[in-house]
This record gives structure tokens, sequence and C-alpha cells, in this order.
């Protein structure tokens, strides 16, 4: 149909109209394309084949590509010997059914395993030739990264206080810093463990 001069801003309407129709017809066309890639990619994942086997069958592999689900179980499975308790000190259980020392270790530790983060309690770490045993390390996903967790729980006891400074010295001199690989939670006995800060600082780990 022939468009009068004076109808030019009909015209431009439907030339866009059938601009737009074969633009958007190629992002249909890609879209589509994109979806056909994404379903043969996942199902193509190498990782997921160790997930699809029998639990016998995967202690008699070695695996070249670990999925998440099996490093975090591989991780919180490794045996070691944390320090003993001393005796008659109290018998305190965390929701996962590990003894810990104190109800405020108990608190982080129920909340790390409510949130699914996967962690280890007094698990030995050596750092500049001195033993230490963080109160919790904490695997952080995806990129599988240690970070430490230290409750310092008596810090109006002295000789507690003295050390807790020989411990976090440790740390930092070996290029273990707050606010990067190690975090710490504290009380005394009239300041209670802060649990909304504490909520803040595992929402803080998680990033």
């Amino acid at each position: 149909t022939y468009i009068r001069k004076r109808d030019k801003a009909k015209a431009c309407e439907l030339a866009q109209n059938a601009y737009d129709i074969k633009i958007l017809k190629c992002i249909e066309e890609r879209l589509s394309v994109i979806k056909r890639f994404l379903v043969r990619y996942e199902k193509t994942d190498p990782k997921k084949e160790y997930d699809k086997l029998k639990s016998y069958r995967r202690d008699i592999i070695n695996d070249m590509l670990v999925s998440d689900v099996a490093y975090i179980r591989r991780w919180q499975e490794a045996e070691y010997e944390s320090k003993e308790f001393a005796e008659g000190a109290p018998e305190i259980f965390t929701e996962k059914g590990e003894r810990v020392r104190s109800k405020s270790e108990k608190i982080i530790a129920d909340k790390l395993y409510a949130l699914g983060i996967p962690y280890r309690y007094e698990y030995p770490i050596t750092i500049g030739g001195t033993v230490l045993y963080p109160d919790f390390m904490i695997l952080k996903m995806p990129e599988r990264e240690e970070i430490y967790l230290e409750h310092l729980g008596m810090l109006d006891n002295e000789g507690y206080a003295e050390n807790v400074l020989f411990k976090l010295d440790t740390y930092e001199r070996n290029g273990y810093f707050l606010g990067e690989k190690l975090f710490f939670t504290h009380e005394t006995g009239k300041n209670p463990l802060n649990t909304k800060v504490l909520d803040n600082m595992l929402r803080r780990i998680l990033l």
C-alpha cells in the first residue's frame, strides 16, 4: 500500500515493527540454541559421574574431577585427634553429636551445622612450627578455602588472655590476618556471646 508523505510517522512505525520482528526472531533462535547447549552441557558434566557411583565404588577409585559434594564429604570425613578434655569437664554436645568445651561453642557449631557450612572442631594445624587447635576450621565453598574461627571465651581471665594473645600473634606472624582467613568471637563473664554479631560474621564469611 502506498503511504503518503504526510503519513511518514506511520511508515516509520511499520518499518520499526518489521525490524523488531526480525530482531525478536534472531533472539528467540539464539535462546533456543543456548537452552539446547545447556541441556547437553549439564548432561555431560564429568563431575557428576562420581556422585552417581555407589559408595563402595567411590572408596576404590581415584576421581580426577572431584565434585563439590564429594570434596565436602571427603573433607568432613578426615580423621584427626583433637585436644583431650580435662577430667571433670562439663559434657556439652552439639546437634551434630560432637563434644565441645562450652555452651557458646555449641551455639557456634549448631549455627554452622544448621547453615550447612562444613567445619572441623579443634582440627590441629601447624603454623610457623607451632601446633594450633583452631576452635573451628571452616570450609568456604565453592572456593574450597579453609578459614578459621576462634572463640575467645574467657577474656576476663588473665592467664587465658595471655594464651589468646600468643595464639593470635602466631596467626598474624604467619600471614593469617583478622577479617581475611581468620575470624573470632568473644565474651567475658559479664558480656556473653553476641549471637547477632555471630550471624553477621557468618554471612560475611560466606560471601
